[in-house]
């Protein structure tokens, strides 16, 4: 990965762990497109995560909702990179 190779190469980069993310874009003037409007940043977080982690490492990150095609196929994409993958759904109070 050419990706993986320039941080090596330019920072000595170590493998983590564990990567977050929690990035978002103001939808508040358009609150119907929320995920269509974060989907390029979520895919990034994803792929850079997929890049940065050791073999069995966890990801863990944020998104509103998965109803466009974008974000199904992150999922996808998620699904075949990492052997588990969980939703999880806060309570609201």
């Amino acid at each position: 990965m050419l990706f993986r190779s320039i941080i090596i190469y330019n920072y000595n980069f170590p493998w983590w762990p564990q990567v977050t993310a929690d990035g978002s874009i103001d939808c508040a003037d358009q609150p119907a497109e929320q995920e269509n409007i974060v989907a390029q940043l979520v895919y990034c977080e994803a792929v850079t995560a997929i890049t940065l982690l050791t073999r069995g490492g966890n990801f863990v990150f944020k998104m509103f909702t998965a109803l466009e095609h974008q974000m199904i196929c992150l999922l996808y994409l998620l699904s075949c990179a990492f052997s588990e993958v969980y939703f999880i759904k806060p309570g609201v109070c």
